[in-house]
Parts: C-alpha cells; sequence; structure tokens
C-alpha cells in the first residue's frame, strides 16, 4: 500500500486538529493510527485501507475496533481526498463506491443530473442522495446484466423494489430515482428515462404515527427542566430541550438558531427551516426566552459567533443535530437513571463506612414512586367470552382476513397458557418452537434475559394445527 502522500502530510492533518481545539487525548489517537497504518503499509499483503484494517480484527476488541474504524476511515480521506475531517463530511470508509462500478452511459446519466440540478440551484444535499440512490439502481441494473438505459427491462426494476417476498425499497427511493431520470429527459431525447419512468411501481407514501407524551411523562420533564437540583445538567442541554418541548423544532433548526432569528422586543422567533426552506414564525414564550437568556449570560462561550448554541471546545463552533439529540437523552433520562446512578455510589460508602474507611454518614437511596395502577384479572365469564369472539372471527377472501382468523385465536391462547408477553409472542420464529418437544426458545424479550418455555400438550397440539394451516398460505414466512 503506497502511503508516501501520507507519510509527507500529517503533519498537517495534526496541525489542523490542534488549530479547530479538538482533544489532547483524540489527536494522539490520530498520530497512534498513523504511525500503526505506515508500518503495516510495509506488509506486502496489504493493499488498501480495508485490508490493513481488516488485518487488525484478531489484536483488537470489538469496542477498539469499532472506535479505530472511524479514526482510519478519516486518516484514508485526507490521504487520498486531501479532505479534513469536519461533521460534513461522512466518512465512505469500508463502504461500495457504486458510483465508480458504473458503465460510461450510466455515469453520464448521473453526471448531467448533477450539473443540471447544480445550475437550477437545488441543494447540495438533495443532489447528493439523488446521486447516491441513482448509482445504487444503475449499479443493480449492472450486476443483473443491464449495461445501458436501452438494456433496462421492467423486470428488473420492479425487482429492485420487491424481492418475490416483499417490498425492500419504498416511496422514497422511487421518488428519488424518478426525479433523476426527469433532470435527464431533456439532455436525452430517444424516450429511454420515459421508459424506465413508467417501469416504476406505483407506491404510496406512509406516514409514520409517532406516539405522544403522557401527562405523567410530561409532568417529569418539566420537572427535570425547572428543578434546579439536577447538578449534572448544563443550562445549554435544559435550554434545547425546553425550546424543542415548547415550540416542536426540528433539531438541525435549533442547532441552527441565531440571535438574529429571535425578536426579543416583540417575543417571536423568525427562522427558515433547513429541511423545507420555508420561512416560519413561532411565539417566544416566557419559558422558552428565559431558558436561552439563562444559557447565553451564565454558560455560554464567550465568541463572536452568532449562533446561539456553541460547543464548549477551545474553538466553539456551531453544534450538530447529535449534540442535540445528547442534550434530548440527557433530559430524557433523567427521571429514569437518576437512581441506578445513584445506588451503586451508595453501595460503595456503605462498604467503605463498614470497614472504617470513611467516617460520614451514608444518605439514603430516594424511594422510587410505587406504580399505583391495578391490573384487571379476567373472570371465568370473560374469558370463556373473549376466547368465543376469537373464534368466532369471520372467513373470507383476503389473505389478511385468512390470516386473522387463523392467528388471532392461537396468539390469545399462547398468551394465556404461557404468560408470553405480547412482543415476545409476536416475535417468536419457527425456529424458536420445538413442536416435538413442546419448548419454546425465548430470544427477543425484554432486556437481554433469554429463557425457555415449555408448553401444555393442548398448546402445543393446536400450534402443530396451526403451523399447517399456516404453512399452506405463507410457506416461506419466518415468523411463528
Amino acid at each position: 500500500m503506497n502511503v508516501e502522500n501520507l507519510r509527507r502530510t500529517y503533519p498537517l492533518l495534526i496541525d489542523y486538529l490542534r488549530e479547530n481545539g479538538y482533544a489532547k487525548v483524540y489527536i494522539n489517537e490520530f498520530l497512534t493510527d498513523i504511525k500503526q497504518v505506515l508500518r503495516g503499509a510495509s506488509d506486502p499483503r496489504i493493499n488498501s485501507y480495508e485490508e490493513y484494517y481488516k488485518s487488525l480484527n484478531t489484536k483488537f476488541t470489538k469496542s477498539t475496533l469499532h472506535h479505530k474504524f472511524k479514526i482510519i476511515g478519516k486518516i484514508k480521506q485526507f490521504d487520498l481526498k486531501g479532505i479534513f475531517p469536519t461533521s460534513i463530511h461522512r466518512c465512505s470508509f469500508l463502504k461500495q463506491d457504486n458510483y465508480e462500478c458504473l458503465s460510461p452511459e450510466y455515469k453520464n446519466v448521473i453526471d448531467v443530473f448533477v450539473k443540471s440540478a447544480t445550475n437550477r440551484g437545488l441543494s447540495e444535499s438533495y443532489i447528493r442522495h439523488l446521486k447516491l440512490a441513482g448509482a445504487k439502481f444503475f449499479d443493480y441494473q449492472q450486476i443483473h446484466g443491464s449495461y445501458s438505459l436501452l438494456d433496462v427491462s421492467e423486470r428488473t426494476v420492479q425487482n429492485y423494489f420487491y424481492d418475490g417476498e416483499k417490498i425492500v425499497r419504498g416511496f422514497d427511493v422511487m421518488k428519488q430515482i424518478k426525479n433523476l431520470l426527469k433532470e435527464f429527459i431533456p439532455h436525452y431525447h430517444n424516450g429511454e428515462c420515459e421508459r424506465i419512468i413508467s417501469f416504476l411501481p406505483i407506491m404510496k407514501k406512509s406516514h409514520k404515527t409517532y406516539p405522544f407524551l403522557e401527562e405523567e411523562e410530561l409532568e417529569k420533564i418539566k420537572s427535570v427542566l425547572f428543578s434546579d437540583n439536577c447538578t449534572n445538567l448544563t443550562l445549554r442541554d435544559k435550554a434545547i430541550v425546553t425550546i424543542a418541548f415548547y415550540t416542536g423544532l426540528r433539531g438541525c433548526d435549533i442547532a441552527a438558531l441565531t440571535f438574529d432569528n429571535i425578536d426579543w422586543e416583540h417575543n417571536i422567533i423568525h427562522l427558515i427551516q433547513n429541511k423545507t426552506g420555508a420561512p416560519l414564525t413561532l411565539p417566544l414564550r416566557p419559558v422558552v426566552g428565559n431558558a436561552i437568556f439563562d444559557y447565553v449570560e451564565k454558560e455560554r462561550p464567550d465568541s463572536d459567533n452568532e449562533t446561539i448554541f456553541l460547543t464548549r471546545d477551545k474553538k466553539t463552533r456551531k453544534l450538530s443535530t447529535t449534540s442535540i439529540y445528547n442534550a434530548t437523552i440527557a433530559v430524557l433520562t433523567k427521571p429514569i437513571s437518576q437512581r441506578s446512578r445513584i445506588y451503586p455510589i451508595i453501595s460503595f460508602l456503605q462498604y467503605a463506612y463498614q470497614r472504617k474507611w470513611i467516617n460520614l454518614k451514608v444518605p439514603k437511596v430516594p424511594h422510587a414512586k410505587p406504580n399505583t395502577h391495578i391490573p384487571h384479572a379476567f373472570s371465568e365469564k370473560e374469558l370463556k367470552n373473549f376466547f368465543k369472539a376469537c373464534d368466532e372471527i369471520k372467513n373470507g377472501v383476503p389473505i389478511q382476513v385468512k390470516l386473522r382468523k387463523i392467528e388471532v385465536p392461537v396468539f390469545f391462547r399462547l398468551l394465556y397458557s404461557t404468560g408470553l408477553r405480547t412482543t415476545e409472542a409476536r416475535l417468536l420464529r419457527k425456529k424458536d418452537v420445538n413442536l416435538q418437544n413442546g419448548v419454546i426458545n425465548v430470544c427477543y424479550t425484554k432486556g437481554y434475559n433469554e429463557h425457555r418455555i415449555v408448553l401444555h400438550d393442548t398448546m402445543r397440539e393446536l400450534l402443530i394445527r396451526y403451523d399447517k394451516a399456516i404453512s399452506k398460505l405463507m410457506p416461506s414466512v419466518e415468523l411463528i
């Protein structure tokens, strides 16, 4: 592997890290890995960074390898492309470059799209995503024997989205490929782009329903945001979550907030949304304004940067969306994990006190609030009526109706006879259930406590009949 460029230029990378306020420990990790790469490159069996990284598999633990993966990827990016580490340039280490594998005609389609979209002023992220989607689509066509637009068939296009059993790519991918081909139509007049577009499947955009916070959860979050006892939470984290909590702004928009976006006189927030580019005006509630003011006055580093929320390193920078996520996690896990964080410390203090290593009064672990919910115990009559309703589900022609007729009576009897959680039963696979011996291996469970359950003979016989019936409708299904 040729590393002469790295050997000559790596001091520039180290200087860049120092000038941009990276931690000394992080810089030393770069230095260590660079020296190891330079030594490892002398091995004639290693011809690339990927092969060097794979040679480390037997030398380090999984967690260490994961950390080295990121650093070696950034070293490769600097060595081969001259790109310094930033949050903008994502490392493609060990990832296949689909574009480089494409035929000249497919490359031309993507190149023309990039040039045309750039001239029309479309965003860099939009162009990058469509280029990636197009490269993967055309690479798939090549793998299946289509090396030009004329060779692309309806079958290979449809198979890209549906593998014969399930949908493997959805509406968003279809839309990206369609838009890329539309951009190329004015530059290719023989109708091939329109022909391929007509092969794309008609798909509906699915909308995910996000769970809402319960009243009790809302109160817990408020208690953390307005408490003075949470010493491990910074004012920056509290301000970020307060904005998200009361305005619903996206993390990228919170990270990009500047002082110009806030009209303190009229209590209004003005901004241009990062995702859509649309302007947005929101009321500045007192609770949000106070949280921002406290952070700016008491904790924000002195800086000429107009962005409100800054990093805490030597060279203050705008926060990344990852930092916004981490701030949210710090607040949301506080009410849950407080006892678990305190308990080990108190246990150690008690241990030290018993051995007379310390002379102080050990505080007690704060009591958790008891759960007052009382589960409902079904009576014999209620159970009888419930299972009767399950058995009387009407059959029908659509496969969903047939499946419901077969599955529901068995599913709820399995829960009743074994005590399985609904998630555990729902994620059971055929290989987890031994119908011959009547033993279930519960692998997907709460926490890491995998366990086994022995079936009652009547339940085992019911599952045997169920397995035969379901195999006729869906012979290749893996879940029970």
